[in-house]
């Protein structure tokens, strides 16, 4: 059947329309299809694959980047304050000077 017998067949392309949206089981198909899709599906994959496995990744990454630059060593069993010496205190004392300057 050519395009324009099956157009004149079934109406055109606005009747095919009209008669989908207006049809109860294809309404329900869609509604069920996009719950299966967006709570299931993506819902699953997000949790799954992203949440547990991809951001763990990064963040374990990440961290030792961090900890390499910084200098600190979880294994050496000092808490970080003592690991990082006078560099921390003398840092956190110009933070406190710069906020007592800038208040008063």
């Amino acid at each position: 059947m050519r395009l324009e017998e099956a157009h004149e067949v079934t109406g055109g392309l606005w009747s095919e329309f009209w008669a989908l949206f207006t049809d109860p089981a294809h309404a329900m198909t869609e509604i069920a299809m996009s719950i299966v899709w967006d709570v299931i599906v993506i819902t699953l994959i997000y949790q799954l694959l992203v949440k547990r496995w991809l951001y763990p990744r990064w963040a374990n990454r990440l961290h030792k980047e961090l900890d390499a630059e910084h200098g600190i060593d979880h294994e050496s069993g000092l808490p970080i304050s003592q690991q990082y010496g006078t560099a921390s205190a003398g840092h956190v004392k110009v933070i406190f000077d710069a906020e007592d300057r800038s208040d008063g």
